[in-house]
Order: structure tokens, then sequence, then C-alpha cells
């Protein structure tokens, strides 16, 4: 399977295509830091809601 990434990747590089995979791979790696973030303020504004709204489940 390897080879086959190495591949596409050569095949890409040719067609000057590997400027916009590598922009798109740190995309996708943003994209699940804020994934991660999002979740975490999602569980802390719960976590106080129920705080200040008496429920302390």
């Amino acid at each position: 399977m390897k080879s086959v990434e190495e591949f596409r990747l050569a095949i890409a590089s040719l067609l000057n295509l590997d400027t916009i995979i590598n922009e798109l791979k740190k995309l996708r790696e943003n994209l699940l830091i804020f994934v991660k973030e999002n979740e975490k303020k999602t569980t802390e504004n719960r976590e106080n809601w129920r705080r200040c709204s008496g429920d302390l489940r």
C-alpha cells in the first residue's frame, strides 16, 4: 500500500499538485485540532451550565 501512496504523490508532484496536497493535509490537521478544542469547550460549557442551573448530576 505504501508504494501506491508514493506513486500517487510522485504523479501529483509531476503535475505540480504536491503543493495543493500538502495544503490539504495541513487543513485536515488544523480541522482535527479545531474539532478537539471545540469538543473540549462544549464539555466545559455543559459543565458550567449544569453548575449555574443547579443541576449537579
